[in-house]
C-alpha cells in the first residue's frame, strides 16, 4: 500500500474547525501535527485503505454523510457524531491492534455493528 506521512504539518490545525484534529488522511497522504505515533499511523493506514477501496472520490461523501446523520438525525454532538462515523469506528480498531490491517476485509467499515468497537 502506497502512503506518505507529513509530520509537523499545519493541515490538521487548519482543518480543526469542528473538533481538534491530530492527524488526517487525504487519499494516500497522512498529515500529522507532530511526529506520528505508531498507533496513529495504524489508524490512518486504515483510512488510506478506505480511500482506495472507495476509489478516492467516494470516501468524503460517505464520511460526511455519516457525520451529518449523527448531527441531524441522531442529534449527537459534533464530537459524538465524529466518533460514530463508520470509517472512524473501523480505524479505531487498529489503534492498539498491530495485526488488524493484515486481517482486515475490504469495506469492513460497512459491516460494523455498534457492539463491534473496541477502540
Amino acid at each position: 500500500m502506497y502512503y506518505k506521512v507529513f509530520n509537523n504539518s499545519k493541515i490538521p490545525k487548519v482543518l480543526s474547525v469542528f473538533i481538534n484534529i491530530y492527524a488526517v488522511t487525504i487519499g494516500p497522504f497522512i498529515f500529522c501535527k507532530d511526529e506520528i505515533r505508531e498507533s496513529t499511523l495504524r489508524h490512518e493506514l486504515i483510512h488510506v485503505a478506505q480511500w482506495k477501496e472507495c476509489l478516492y472520490i467516494g470516501f468524503l461523501p460517505i464520511y460526511i454523510m455519516d457525520w451529518a446523520k449523527g448531527i441531524l438525525v441522531e442529534k449527537k454532538s459534533s464530537r459524538d457524531a465524529y466518533l460514530g462515523i463508520r470509517m472512524e469506528r473501523e480505524a479505531r480498531l487498529a489503534n492498539n491492534d498491530e495485526t488488524y490491517i493484515t486481517r482486515r476485509k475490504p469495506f469492513a467499515w460497512r459491516h460494523l455493528d455498534d457492539g463491534d468497537e473496541r477502540g
